[in-house]
């Protein structure tokens, strides 16, 4: 649970999950994925591996349960469009251990969406 701890507690921003999926659109490896994050997060081994784990929860999230409203189901090259304000979301919200695997909660994970999206909206 420590480790979950220190993933949870780094801080990750939307603009570094926005940045890193838009060049892994490119890469599509996770080893290329990871060089990528190597790279933007040089010196900062919390923040790369928070970056990282919360990237896989989000794809797994988004392939096993989708986001109605939010995202598209996956294309035929195997991208999901997603809006913005998930990324938002998958900034911030913790990560739970469900069966072994870094996860996000998939109800409490699009409330959060939902949030943000309306706090912004109002501004």
């Amino acid at each position: 649970m420590e480790y979950l701890n220190r993933i949870n507690e780094a801080e990750v921003t939307f603009q570094d999950l926005w940045h890193i999926a838009g060049e892994a659109e490119e890469a599509r490896d996770l080893g290329n994925i990871m060089l990528l994050i190597a790279k933007r997060f040089h010196g900062q081994p919390s923040k790369g591996s928070a970056v990282l784990f919360r990237l896989q929860a989000l794809a797994r999230l988004l392939e096993e349960h989708g986001a109605p409203g939010w995202a598209l189901p996956p294309q035929a090259d195997g991208a999901i469009p997603t809006q913005e304000w998930v990324f938002a979301a998958a900034a911030v919200q913790p990560l739970v251990l469900i069966n072994e695997e870094l996860c996000f909660e998939h109800e409490s994970f699009l409330y959060k969406v939902l949030e943000l999206a309306e706090v912004e909206g109002r501004g």
